[in-house]
């Protein structure tokens, strides 16, 4: 078992590196960012209990986030991250790595910057270690779920798996749909080191194929039960002006 750790690590690390097959929006070129209005057409809802299993208290929440689903951009705000960062009041991730923060100053002055979460250069040989990858780690389970509606997703079929952490070595089951874009962007949300941190930690993110969209998940880690589920997919018209925002 030591060496199949070992072994998917060194794989993890080399995935690092992961493609999202989407069509890319151009928000920031050669550095600079260039978008203007930037619109979602999709709010993902996911909710999220925790159970204590010695005191058997239940503390229950929603994360809200949301994508443009063509261009794979994703939207994090007050929604998704709650009363954490509290001078942060949006982040917009595109296809490619690229993360807009937009904030406020100590003067409440409304600023915004980059951040880069590796690279995504989007070949097929990275898809194909990802997979290879989530092979290794992810074992299906046999029960599957049908969702007649996730947004214009029609009759689509979960597929549940036993995932094991490489690390840890938890197990935990993952149900995943396939959908036309890619989920990494939010998965590597926490590993940013912002202040705003969401409400559940994808640590196992980097071995999930893109184009999978995670419906279902619970773990039994330190005698505690976390379970989170896609409660909604919502079509909706949302803009945002990043322009209000100064570099």
């Amino acid at each position: 078992m030591k060496h199949i750790t070992t072994f998917c690590l060194v794989l993890i690390l080399l995935s690092g590196l992961i493609s999202c097959s989407s069509t890319s929006s151009v928000l920031i070129k050669d550095g600079t960012i260039v978008g203007k209005n930037v619109r979602f057409n999709t709010l993902l809802k996911w909710k999220i209990s925790t159970t204590d299993l010695s005191s058997h208290t239940v503390q229950e929440q929603e994360m809200s986030i949301y994508v443009n689903d063509k261009t794979a951009t994703f939207l994090m705000d007050k929604q998704a991250f709650g009363n954490s960062g509290e001078m942060i009041d949006f982040v917009i991730a595109d296809s490619t790595g690229n993360y807009i923060v937009a904030h406020k100053d100590e003067k409440g002055n409304k600023r915004k910057y980059i951040l880069k979460s590796g690279e995504l250069p989007g070949n097929t040989q990275d898809q194909d270690v990802v997979i290879k990858n989530f092979n290794l780690l992810a074992n299906p389970s046999g029960r599957k779920e049908v969702y007649p509606q996730l947004g214009n997703l029609i009759n689509v079929t979960g597929t549940e798996y036993y995932v094991t952490h490489p690390e840890t070595e938890v197990i935990r089951t993952v149900t995943l749909v396939h959908t036309n874009y890619c989920l990494k962007p939010v998965m590597r949300f926490n590993s940013l080191g912002l202040d705003a941190r969401l409400p559940f930690d994808f640590d196992y993110g980097e071995i999930i194929p893109c184009n999978n969209l995670i419906t279902k998940e619970s773990k039994n880690f330190k005698n505690t039960v976390t379970q989170i589920k896609l409660e909604s997919v919502m079509p909706v018209n949302h803009k945002i002006n990043i322009n209000e925002y100064k570099s």
